[in-house]
This record gives structure tokens, C-alpha cells and sequence, in this order.
């Protein structure tokens, strides 16, 4: 699943080996933006650089709360540019 946010992307796969999800990010920062207690690794070499192992409920929950707080209405003027 991308996630597109006004301050971060995100892809959010199931992960091989665990129960946890596998929240990756192209950018630094973008992960903690969006999940600021998470533990992230960084590996050059992959296609996405930073990443975190998260469980279902965080994810979902923090998830849902963003859409909650959604107060803008059109998110091309909202978008934080960085990179």
C-alpha cells in the first residue's frame, strides 16, 4: 500500500517473516514523521532506503488518525516539499 501524505511517502508491505508490517521510505525522516516512536533502518541498498517493522494496530492506528485530522482540501497546496 503507498500512503501519500502532506509530509511523508510511504510504501506498507506485509513482512516475510512476522505478523508485523514493513513500512518503507525513499526519504529520511518520513517514517518518524508518520510513526515517531519507530525504530528505522537505514540500507543504501535497496530501492527503498529507510525502514521500519511495525505491528498492524500501530500502523492502523496511526493511520486512522491522519485521515481524522485530514483539514485540507486540496493536498497539492499542503504537500511539505523535502528530499
Amino acid at each position: 500500500m503507498w500512503i501519500f501524505s502532506n509530509d511523508a511517502f510511504l510504501s506498507i508491505v506485509a513482512d516475510c517473516n512476522s505478523e508485523r508490517l514493513l513500512v518503507r521510505a525513499r526519504l529520511k525522516g518520513d517514517i518518524e514523521r508518520t510513526f515517531p516512536s519507530s525504530a528505522v533502518v537505514e540500507d543504501a541498498g535497496t530501492d527503498y532506503r529507510f525502514r521500519a517493522w511495525l505491528d498492524r494496530k500501530t500502523v492502523a492506528d496511526v493511520l486512522s488518525h491522519k485521515v481524522e485530522e485530514i483539514d485540507y482540501r486540496c493536498i497539492n497546496h499542503d504537500i511539505l516539499f523535502h528530499g
